[in-house]
């Protein structure tokens, strides 16, 4: 039975980890259309003005589309602030 248990819980990270790269992925394209051509997917979250504008965009997403769109989102958003508090 735990091996079942750690076996979904494993699908369910991986999921989680494919949300965020989608949400990372759709905030680069959000950025890129407002004009800033060299934001990647890569630099999104380590320059100021692009954590921003991403946290900006994470906040405005009103209707996630499921659990692990809601946990993708609070964990980028905790990571967001736990970076700019260094």
């Amino acid at each position: 039975m735990g091996k079942e248990i750690l076996i979904a819980m494993n699908k369910n990270l991986n999921h989680i980890q494919k949300t965020k790269e989608a949400l990372l992925i759709q905030g680069v394209e959000k950025l890129k259309i407002i004009g800033f051509d060299n934001v990647t997917i890569h630099n999104i979250l380590t320059e100021e003005i692009y954590i921003l504008y991403f946290s900006s965009y994470l906040k405005k997403i009103s209707d996630p589309k499921n659990d692990n769109e809601i946990i993708a989102i609070k964990e980028l958003k905790s990571f967001i602030t736990k970076r700019r508090e260094i």
